[in-house]
Formats: structure tokens, C-alpha cells, sequence
């Protein structure tokens, strides 16, 4: 077959940006998934290790690279204690975190401000060291209080 010189260049400017709703939903069930992992502490290879997948297709999930199956969302629904709708809804734009309903605990009920501030403080220590010996504080309190 000959060449005729007329063949087809596309010029259309490649964007490095989709915003397909299809892309959308991707991404915003991948920061759902993101950020509860990032408020349990836990690596990408930790979850993987709980659904059975790769490290790398939880990054793939969380980047919303890859679609999440309807079956990975019903295990990440249990593990993480969120009803389904929960992936599908948008972040707080203005907190970035799930908010947590006031918790009570031995009829006493603690503001969910509290609950905020120490889940933020807990997060903000860097050292794993630091964060470990501020979990065996809040151990030995919880069992001074039983003790009481």
C-alpha cells in the first residue's frame, strides 16, 4: 500500500487532566478510602493485606486510577464501619475528615470537638516511637480507671 503523505495527525491537545464523571467518582472513592486508611494509621500495604489485593492497587484505588468493584467497596464498608453511601459522598472541604458522631462511653458523653482534637494531636506526632508510648499512656489511664 502506498503512502499518500495524508496521514492522520491528531492535533487535539492531550490533557493530563479527566474530569469524566466516571473519573470523578474515582477519585473521590479513592480519598474516602485514603482517608480512612491515613485516620487508622495504617500503609497501603496493610490494607492491601486485609482485601487480598496488591500495595499497588490500593495506590491505583486511591489515586482513582483503577475502578473500586462493588465487592471491594463492601469489604472496605465493614473494615473501615461505614455504610456504602459513605464512599460516594463528598469531603468537607473545609475539615478533610470524616466526622465522628459524640461517642459516649459509661454514660458519659465526650464532644466530638474532643474527639477532633486528639484524633488531629495523635496524627501530628511523627515518630511511630512517640505515637506508641502516647497508646501505652492512654492504656495504663484506661486501666487506672477501671481499677477505680
Amino acid at each position: 500500500m502506498k503512502n499518500s503523505g495524508l496521514d492522520f495527525v491528531d492535533t487535539r491537545a492531550k490533557s493530563s487532566f479527566d474530569l469524566s464523571p466516571s473519573m470523578l467518582s474515582r477519585r473521590l472513592i479513592g480519598e474516602r478510602i485514603r482517608l480512612a486508611r491515613k485516620q487508622r494509621c495504617w500503609t497501603q500495604k496493610v490494607l492491601a493485606n486485609f482485601l487480598g489485593v496488591s500495595f499497588q492497587q490500593i495506590n491505583k484505588y486511591e489515586m482513582g486510577k483503577n475502578e473500586v468493584p462493588l465487592a471491594v467497596i463492601d469489604k472496605l464498608s465493614q473494615l473501615f464501619g461505614v455504610p456504602h453511601a459513605w464512599f460516594f459522598e463528598s469531603l468537607d472541604k473545609n475539615r478533610h475528615r470524616v466526622k465522628i458522631l459524640d461517642f459516649e462511653t459509661s454514660g458519659q458523653k465526650i464532644p466530638l470537638e474532643e474527639i477532633e482534637s486528639l484524633v488531629d494531636n495523635f496524627l501530628a506526632i511523627k515518630s511511630t516511637e512517640r505515637r506508641r508510648a502516647f497508646l501505652r499512656f492512654c492504656r495504663a489511664m484506661n486501666a487506672a480507671e477501671k481499677e477505680r
